[in-house]
């Protein structure tokens, strides 16, 4: 795989340095696609025990799935940084963009949701509206500035 660095000394970046940088983003990438898979397929494996009627479990199965669709593109590394029409550039923004804040979405309801269990005693929402809030206002984002 050969990379385009070009145009990245405008930002003051040795093209060098900035290939490194590649690598080490595909291995935390790896790291990071290897660590939602063991979570996922815990998850899976155990669902009847450990995360069926648990929605902190839920949670952070739905966040782990998130994290693996938005870690595991990255991992081919980016092919042409400058080029705009590339189509594997533009899919991995748009798993970066989409996936990611999803995953971020999650930690902000496992937060609320143990705030209110903690607080209140009980909790105020369901795994169906956590979703519901979660992709409803992920999509809104990402839509956004389109209009």
């Amino acid at each position: 795989m050969s990379w385009d660095v070009d145009g990245i000394d405008i930002f003051g970046i040795d093209p060098a340095v900035y290939s490194s940088m590649s690598h080490l983003l595909q291995a935390a990438s790896i790291l990071g696609t290897l660590s939602a898979v063991g979570v996922v397929a815990t998850g899976i494996m155990f669902y009847n025990t450990m995360v069926k009627n648990k929605i902190y479990m839920k949670i952070l199965l739905a966040m782990s799935i998130c994290d693996l669709f938005g870690s595991f593109p990255r991992i081919v590394g980016y092919a042409n940084i400058l080029a705009e029409n590339d189509d594997v550039c533009e899919f991995q923004a748009w798993t970066w963009y989409l996936f990611n804040r999803a995953s971020w979405f999650y930690t902000f309801w496992m937060s609320v949701t143990l705030l209110t269990h903690v607080t209140y005693g009980r909790i105020f929402v369901t795994f169906l509206w956590i979703n519901v809030w979660t992709w409803v206002l992920n999509l809104l984002l990402f839509f956004l500035p389109l209009w």
